[in-house]
């Protein structure tokens, strides 16, 4: 019993980067317990491969993702989360120059579930994963998280492999795979992720710009925008390989570069979706067209600034909630302009002999 109160009673520990104690990230790392924190000063942080612990807090001093800076100048991944439970925390950093077969930004593996607030992924190159690997039963939960800019062989942004995290407002922008999933690359049963909120922009692969889907399987995609995407052979926003079950609900895949908004030789379900103005077409491979089924449309959804990043839409977007037959928003960004108001013409009454005269 005594034992049992001097154990809860004892208070975690703060430990300072960097400090006489804690020169550099890792050594922070190494000096904490479960249930302390690690505070990193502002700055840039030349370090790879930073094993994380269990129950461990890693923070930038404001939480911000612009405060610090890890670069691991292509010299190995940037962090390396395995068995970490879903007290382990990453806040606030910018992480890049990460180089790895796996994960060049991060590796997740072995059911770790570590939570990512405002964390940046940016610039980072792997086989597999340029971004983030997640594997073995993984979930790492994610809050603001962006990949942006980052290289693979197959997910550019992100790879998912008997991962099935829920993840909402996640961005992918400008990511690339010399192969399958510029964004995003999901393969292998049990991964049934749910995706929500989340924004797929400007990514590039082979197959599946966007997203790329196969080997059983099975995320949910709900109210996620596609923008702007390109495949050099198919699926310019999403491609599903034939053994993918994905769900896509109230998602927007509009202005693909190359390639199909949708192409599929699997079985995905495509409901309340708008798939419009996609260079390849809308749909392709044996899916066929879903326009009109299934509360599907193919209509101009409005972007307040088609070609920048902000894809909200006008108030006069067929993806409003107030102007579709769900009356939900489909998509991930909502109304915030409006189109100006159109003038009812002046009419002059006029007789039959006038108008035919008007026409000689």
């Amino acid at each position: 019993m005594i034992l049992l109160t001097l154990t809860a009673g004892a208070s975690a520990t703060t430990w300072y980067v960097p400090s006489p104690e804690c020169p550099t990230i890792q050594a922070g790392i190494d000096a904490a317990s479960y249930g302390d924190s690690v505070v990193v000063s502002c700055d840039t942080y030349y370090e790879h491969d930073i094993v994380l612990r269990s129950g461990v807090s890693l923070q930038s001093e404001t939480g911000e993702a612009g405060c610090v800076v890890i670069d691991a100048t292509g010299d190995g991944r940037v962090f390396y989360c395995e068995s970490l439970d879903g007290s382990t925390l990453i806040r606030g950093f910018t992480v890049t120059g990460g180089f790895a077969s796996s994960g060049g930004g991060a590796y997740c593996g072995d059911y770790s579930a570590p939570v990512l607030e405002n964390v940046l992924f940016e610039g980072n190159r792997a086989q597999s994963g340029g971004g983030l690997w997640c594997g073995g039963g993984s979930t790492p939960i994610l809050t603001n998280v962006a990949f942006v800019g980052n290289r693979a062989t197959t997910g550019g942004g992100v790879s998912l492999s008997e991962s099935s995290p829920e993840w909402q407002g996640v961005v992918f922008s400008g990511n690339s795979a010399t192969a399958d999933g510029g964004g995003l690359y999901c393969v292998s049963v049990p991964t049934t992720a749910e995706l929500r909120s989340c924004t797929f922009s400007d990514n590039t692969a082979a197959n599946g710009g966007g997203l790329f889907c196969d080997e059983g399987a099975s995320p949910d995609v709900v109210n996620c925008t596609f923008a702007r995407n390109s495949a050099t052979q198919a699926g310019g926003g999403i491609y599903c390989a034939a053994h993918c079950y994905a769900l896509f609900l109230f998602d927007l895949i509009a202005f693909s570069e190359n390639g199909e908004g949708i192409y599929s030789v699997g079985a995905p379900v495509v409901y309340t979706c708008d798939v419009y103005g996609n260079a390849g077409g809308e749909y392709g491979g044996t899916l066929g067209d879903q326009t009109g089924t299934n509360a599907n449309i193919s209509e101009d959804p409005w972007f307040c600034e088609s070609s920048s990043d902000d894809l909200t839409i006008h108030d006069v977007s067929p993806c409003a909630p107030d102007n579709n037959v769900s009356g939900l928003l489909i998509g991930a960004h909502g109304v915030a302009c409006y189109a100006a108001a159109v003038e009812e013409p002046d009419f002059v009454p006029a007789s039959w002999s006038v108008i035919k005269a008007m026409c000689r």
